[in-house]
């Protein structure tokens, strides 16, 4: 068996659902699974996996908590539109 690191960034729902599935398979092949969580969207709670024994959630940074804060308002609903995902973030 192998160990695995999973980066899994909590930033929507998708991605976390795709990260967490991908991380269950691989355990469930014996392996051992440890998911490294940036917290970019505090309203991610869950880590997508319910077989990961090991979780490091990390606490987010300043420009995640912008992020956060400002991803319920209008502008971020044109997200994709944007040139840049990195000007937004």
């Amino acid at each position: 068996s192998f160990r695995f690191l999973a980066y899994n960034p909590l930033f929507a729902r998708s991605h976390v659902t795709f990260m967490g599935k991908l991380s269950d398979v691989l355990v469930e092949a014996g392996h051992e699974v440890v998911m490294l969580a940036p917290i970019v969207d505090h309203s991610e709670q869950g880590v997508g996996s319910s077989k990961v024994q090991k979780v490091i959630k990390v606490p987010p940074g300043p420009k995640s908590i912008i992020y956060s804060e400002s991803s319920a308002d209008a502008e971020s609903s044109n997200l994709w539109l944007s040139k840049s995902i990195t000007s937004t973030l």
